[in-house]
């Protein structure tokens, strides 16, 4: 899991930072995601230089995804495709498929497809002594990280329903993927920062449980209107400005943000929450000392 997570940020640095005059609309896990699982899956598999070249100019072939999908079903859905995209390319190269590594790094190649700047030298610095996976973070809610400065400063103000308005301003990423109001269903819903926002604040506990169903009650739609996304270029993804009655409150380094990390328990608690595990002791013992050798076996035991 470090491997691929370290070697998916590398690509990241290289072809989705924002100086690197990429175009916002490839869906960074979906394009980046199969790389990790490659790189993770060369590791296992104990592949030669050669075999690992191969492997990643094929796995370049295969990368796919863009954001017009986020409010679908298949936006949950391209993280698969990317995972299942590096274990074909594996099994293939495993069986003798080749292919050069300037299908990723050629002047054809992906990297010179998605961006004109890839920042190859920034990303070599301190390869093998700087971990750049170390420095991310889970986030305490469901919801990505459209949402968790958002919640975290609803729920440190402690407020009820009793107010004309909330303007929420939020980083430029945040903004456009999260400002939409207008829901069709709750694939909709998991990126409307609205939405998300009114469902805690009518029942704080929905800030730890994913959005299961299509339904929009009518307390939650008056609440929706009385919240406004508002864009601060100058702000990161883990800060948020709210107005509340004319009253303004900032929060820097939300829960789940890199210089406020979750701590241990935290994440233990979350998977629980988000997985609703039955027999909660047991699955943490196995997951953390024992080989789950049948996943499937696993997740029908342990699982509701």
């Amino acid at each position: 899991m470090n491997v691929e997570w370290e070697y998916y940020c590398f690509q990241i640095i290289i072809l989705i930072k924002s100086n690197n005059n990429t175009y916002k609309g490839y869906y960074t896990t979906g394009i980046i995601g199969g790389f990790g699982v490659v790189a993770a899956l060369s590791y296992v598999l104990e592949f030669n230089k050669e075999q690992i070249s191969n492997a990643l100019g094929l796995v370049s072939c295969y990368a796919s995804g863009n954001r017009g999908s986020h409010g679908l079903m298949a936006g949950s859905f391209i993280p698969a495709i990317a995972c299942k995209n590096g274990l074909d390319v594996c099994n293939l190269v495993k069986h003798g498929m080749t292919c050069s590594i300037n299908a990723l790094i050629g002047t054809n190649g992906l990297v010179n497809q998605i961006t004109t700047k890839p920042n190859v030298n920034e990303a070599r610095q301190g390869v093998g002594e700087i971990y750049i996976s170390m420095n991310t973070s889970c986030k305490p809610y469901p919801y990505g990280f459209i949402s968790f400065a958002s919640i975290a400063l609803l729920k440190q103000l402690s407020i009820g329903e009793m107010f004309d308005s909330i303007e929420v301003e939020v980083s430029s990423c945040v903004y456009e993927l999260g400002c939409k109001k207008k829901l069709n269903n709750k694939y909709d819903a998991i990126v409307s920062l609205p939405y998300i926002l009114s469902r805690v604040i009518v029942v704080p506990d929905n800030a730890y449980h994913p959005i299961t169903d299509d339904i929009v009650s009518e307390e939650i739609t008056k609440m929706m209107e009385k919240i406004s996304i508002i864009e601060n270029q100058a702000l990161n993804d883990d800060e948020v400005y709210m107005t509340i009655n004319k009253k303004r409150h900032y929060l820097k380094d939300a829960p789940g943000s890199i210089n406020n990390p979750m701590s241990h328990n935290d994440i233990l608690n979350k998977f629980k929450v988000i997985t609703n595990v039955q027999t909660s002791n047991q699955i943490i013992y196995k997951i953390y000392n024992e080989d789950i050798n049948d996943i499937y076996a696993f997740i029908k035991e342990y699982m509701s």
